[in-house]
């Protein structure tokens, strides 16, 4: 499957839509022309190849191996549907054929006996016919509910995929993906958007002398003191390591810079012990670099911008925050 991934989801669009016909399908269990319900069969069966087709993107914009799995499933249900969808459609080959040499004994002889012959023939066809298209119909049904159980699980490895599993906080590509929208979502609606980066301070230090356990807590609780302050649609995510990201949507500079701050001195007024040892850490504090989305700017660019800010805020004696000089806010450094 190579298709590109705006065609993959427009064939995902049209496959769910087409898709609903199976279940008027089941619900009216129409007894129409047999050949009716074999061509409605089979335009089922292209909304199931265009569903499968549509999720695609996924495995190879991602490359996860669960997306791979899903692709191979998916790949062996599409199988199954389309070789009864072409068995079905031989059957009804074969029962136009009957239907043409019905016509045909018609022309050449009307009498009673060939009328009656001719409808107990089709009459028997007909049943035949039905009895097949029930059970594709059930095979169908049967393939519909594989794939909708192939893609919610897909959907929920995704999910743990896009998570830090130590704080529960989105991981890097689920902030580089957020960061994407955001900035998308920013210039079609013409609003704000700010990002910060934070790092925790020496946090080497806290690891070589108290332990990773003792550094994993740190992460941890700092993770929930970041989320506890965001609000509305901002977002935070572990970035890599010590490090994090917050997004700020629909927030002017001014506004970010005041929840960073926030952040900054409640951290900085806690005091940290080990658990195990009861042995204190003393303060725990950290960097931070803030910065407003520019006109034409990409993610890239924006994140080297606060990249720099938290690199200045380190070299400054940490435990502060930096905000791109660009933007008029003062800024608010702690002592």
């Amino acid at each position: 499957m190579s298709l590109r991934p705006n065609l993959r989801s427009a064939l995902h669009l049209v496959g769910v839509i087409v898709f609903i016909a199976l279940g008027a399908l089941s619900a009216s269990r129409a007894r129409s022309d047999p050949l009716t319900e074999v061509y409605l069969l089979g335009l089922i069966g292209v909304g199931v190849l265009a569903i499968v087709v549509g999720a695609g993107p996924t495995v190879r914009e991602n490359g996860d191996a669960a997306a791979a799995d899903f692709e191979r499933r998916a790949d062996a249900a599409l199988a199954v549907v389309l070789t009864n969808i072409r068995d079905q459609a031989a059957e009804g080959e074969k029962f136009s054929e009957s239907l043409a040499g019905a016509n045909r004994k018609l022309a050449r002889d009307g009498s009673y006996d060939t009328i009656n012959e001719i409808v107990l023939t089709l009459i028997n066809d007909n049943r035949a016919m039905q009895h097949k298209v029930n059970g594709l119909t059930e095979k169908l049904e049967q393939s519909r509910f594989q794939i909708m159980r192939l893609r919610s699980s897909l959907n929920k490895a995704e999910e743990i995929g896009s998570r830090d599993s130590l704080t529960g906080l989105g991981n890097r590509r689920y902030f580089d993906a957020a960061l994407s929208d955001e900035i998308e979502r920013a210039r079609e609606e013409d609003k704000a958007l700010c990002v910060s980066l934070a790092d925790i301070d020496h946090f080497k230090v806290i690891n070589d002398k108290f332990g990773h356990m003792a550094g994993d807590v740190v992460l941890k609780r700092f993770a929930d003191l970041l989320t506890a302050n965001i609000k509305g649609d901002d977002k935070v995510a572990r970035f890599g390591g010590e490090e994090f990201a917050i997004l700020f949507p629909d927030a002017d500079i001014s506004d970010a810079t005041s929840i960073v701050n926030q952040i900054q001195k409640q951290l900085e007024a806690k005091r940290w012990a080990v658990a195990a040892s009861g042995e204190r850490l003393g303060a725990v504090t950290a960097s931070f670099g803030v910065a407003r989305l520019r006109d034409g700017e990409s993610a890239d660019e924006l994140l080297r911008r606060v990249d720099a800010k938290l690199y200045e805020a380190k070299a400054s004696g940490r435990n502060r925050v930096m905000v791109d000089a660009s933007e008029s806010v003062a800024n608010e450094s702690a002592s």
